[in-house]
């Protein structure tokens, strides 16, 4: 940096101003526009050495995100996995319950119909109806479905490489059987697994959004 240089101009801008009688000042944003003020000096090619303590510092800054990550992808991977058995427990819950679901509708279509007919009802009438809401209301294969996406989802999920995708797929699937089981079930304690079931999957999806 030349500051004598530097001195010249701002003495030329003072008489400047004394000799045309103008305003303003020279500050230093219009010397550090000067050019000639500084000068920089070309130094040599940058050697091994020089590079030396700059690679062993992005190395180890290297290791130290891979490790993060790692960790993370443990982490991430222990809750997926855990989920999905949260998500089977759930659905062992409704299969556990289509009996009693069934057995109560019986019987209150068994009171239903003496009620009205003010008779004793056949119990072959009783099971027939029965019959009836017992196919409209099956979830067999849904559940079966829903049981193969889940084991499905836990290889995915113990695998390697880029999954996400996939992961995210298999959450729409889930939901869709869910949805369908949803839809066919008549008890409020299946329903109320359903809605469990159906936040299980979407904390699923959250996840899976940071697989890769």
């Amino acid at each position: 940096m030349n500051l004598q240089m530097a001195k010249l101009y701002m003495d030329a801008a003072a008489e400047l101003k004394s000799a045309l009688d103008v305003k303003g000042e020279m500050d230093l944003a219009a010397l550090l526009r000067q050019k000639d003020i500084f000068t920089f000096e070309r130094r040599g090619s940058v050697t091994d050495e020089d590079w030396e303590p700059l690679r062993t510092g992005l190395e180890s800054a290297l290791d130290q995100v891979e490790a993060w990550r790692a960790r993370e992808g443990e982490a991430l991977q222990t809750d997926l996995l855990s989920r999905a058995d949260s998500l089977e427990g759930l659905l062992f819950t409704i299969e556990a319950r289509i009996p009693r679901m069934l057995e109560a509708y019986r019987e209150r279509l068994k009171a239903e119909m003496e009620k009205v007919l003010a008779e004793r009802i056949e119990e072959s009438r009783i099971l027939l109806e029965a019959a009836i809401f017992a196919e409209k209301t099956d979830t067999a294969e849904e559940a079966t479905r829903l049981k193969s996406h889940i084991e499905m989802f836990r290889k995915l999920a113990a695998s390697d490489g880029p999954i996400g995708k996939k992961l995210d797929f298999l959450c729409q699937e889930l939901g869709r059987e869910i949805n369908t089981i949803g839809s066919k079930a008549n008890d409020v304690k299946i329903t109320q697994t359903v809605i469990d079931m159906k936040s299980e999957v979407e904390k699923i999806r959250e996840q899976v959004q940071n697989v890769e």
